[in-house]
C-alpha cells in the first residue's frame, strides 16, 4: 500500500493498482504479447487468493519508491532490446504520472516468444 498525504487528507494506492498500470502500460507497446506468471507466481495467487497481477512484482524502497519486476512474453521477430527500451518508459511513465510514486527501476525478463497469429 502506498501513501500520498495531501493537504485534506491522504490517499491510498493499493499494490495491485500500481501493478495493473504497469500492465496496462505495455499493452500499446508494439511487440508485446502479455506478461507471464510461471509455476510459483500462480501458486502465490492460488494460495493467497489476492489479485496479484501476472508476472509483476513491485518492490517498495526506503522513501516509497519503486521498482518492478515483469516476465513478459514477445513476439517473434521483435527487436527484444528496442521492445524492452520502449516497455521501461511506458511504465515508468504511466506510473508515475497517474500515482505521483517514484519509479527507480523497471526491470524486464523475455521469458517467452509467441508467434502472431493471422485472423
Amino acid at each position: 500500500m502506498f501513501t500520498k498525504v495531501l493537504p485534506y487528507g491522504t490517499v491510498h494506492i493499493a499494490d495491485q493498482i500500481v501493478a495493473l498500470i504497469a500492465s496496462l502500460a505495455i499493452v500499446e507497446v508494439d511487440g508485446v504479447a502479455g506478461t507471464v506468471a510461471d509455476f510459483k507466481d500462480e501458486m502465490i495467487r492460488v494460495v493467497n487468493k489476492k489479485s496479484r497481477q501476472k508476472g509483476i512484482l513491485i518492490e517498495k524502497g526506503e522513501f516509497e519508491e519503486i521498482s518492478i519486476e515483469m516476465k513478459v512474453a514477445l513476439y517473434y521477430g521483435s527487436d527484444i532490446v528496442e521492445t524492452c527500451k520502449a516497455i521501461q518508459a511506458a511504465v515508468k511513465y504511466e506510473i508515475e504520472s497517474m500515482t505521483g510514486i517514484e519509479v527507480n527501476s523497471v526491470h524486464v525478463k523475455v521469458e517467452q516468444i509467441k508467434v502472431k497469429t493471422h485472423e
